[in-house]
């Protein structure tokens, strides 16, 4: 079903919002586009036998968790116009060497960094800030927090399913007809996935969706649609780092959304949401990955979420 769109206009962009979507704002000029997403329940993963149901992941057993409060969630990733902003002000360089598709095979390129990411092949101030590590992610956290005086920081891992989500219980939040090996996937006018005409210029080994999305690497944000919050690029295009601590399972989490972590730090972080590069499996909702915090890499970014009311 067609999203009903209205549209927002705040600080000079005017941006297509889903209908649920009714605040959206920025706390300064260069400041990331918010949505507000409301407190709720949901169900968080996968049950076991269910659908598109993966192992590895720690996908399962589902469970049910609350939201306590509304809060605010990026309406798509930071961008690398917004990056650029934070490290000219902090006078910070990352480094370079970050893990891009180069000469038909993925490695850690010499050279490549934030600004010269190897995809996109020419980068613009609109694509999703990538090769950024989850230091690097949670430095521009800080940052925007000391600079707008709100509370910024990465979204826990419940509170981006419950956003990605967008209400809808399906695996993704378009619905269900985009599991691997379908005919004719509906994840292209969603989402920036591994697709036909990835498939044909990149030739990975690993299935693809059965549609054309126009983009064979990164794409601008807000390319495709927004979920029903108004949230856009939350499956595929770049995974996005998180809070939380990377566990096998959600056995005994808390009920709630709060971040999963634990003193000492950890030796992964949960990253979401698949990438331009992901099979249709890895593109989902309910789909966990990790990576070490430090890693770079052309299909990593990350977006924040402003909270409204501290957790207690």
């Amino acid at each position: 079903m067609k999203l009903l769109i209205s549209s927002v206009i705040c600080v000079g962009l005017t941006v297509s919002l889903g209908v649920f979507a009714s605040e959206a704002f920025r706390d300064c000029e260069d400041c990331p586009l918010m949505v507000m997403v409301p407190a709720g329940t949901f169900q968080m993963g996968t049950a076991p036998g269910g659908y598109e149901a993966v192992e590895p992941t720690g996908e399962m057993p589902a469970v049910s968790l609350r939201v306590p409060a509304a809060f605010a969630i990026g309406a798509h990733e930071i961008t690398r116009r917004q990056f650029a902003v934070f490290l000219e002000r902090t006078a910070s360089t990352p480094p370079q060497a970050c893990r891009a598709w180069v000469d038909g095979r993925w490695t850690v390129a010499a050279g490549t960094d934030w600004q010269g990411p190897a995809q996109p092949a020419q980068p613009e101030a609109e694509h999703p800030a990538n090769c950024v590590s989850w230091h690097d992610a949670m430095r521009y956290a800080e940052w925007l927090t000391e600079f707008t005086g709100e509370r910024y920081r990465l979204p826990s891992e419940a509170e981006w399913e419950y956003a990605a989500r967008g209400g809808n219980p399906a695996p993704r939040w378009w619905g269900w007809n985009s599991f691997e090996g379908v005919s004719i996937s509906d994840a292209c006018e969603h989402a920036n996935v591994y697709d036909v005409s990835g498939m044909r210029a990149l030739d990975f080994p690993w299935p693809h969706a059965r549609c054309d999305d126009r983009q064979v690497g990164v794409a601008p944000v807000r390319t495709y649609d927004a979920n029903a919050y108004g949230v856009f690029d939350v499956i595929g295009n770049v995974s996005e780092w998180t809070m939380d601590c990377f566990t096998g399972s959600y056995l005994n989490r808390p009920p709630d959304s709060r971040p999963w972590v634990w003193e000492g730090g950890c030796e992964t972080r949960v990253v979401r949401g698949g990438s331009w590069a992901s099979r249709p499996l890895q593109a989902r909702s309910t789909h966990r990955a990790h990576k070490a915090p430090g890693y770079r890499g052309t299909d990593t970014g990350f977006r924040v979420v402003k909270e409204l009311t501290p957790f207690d």
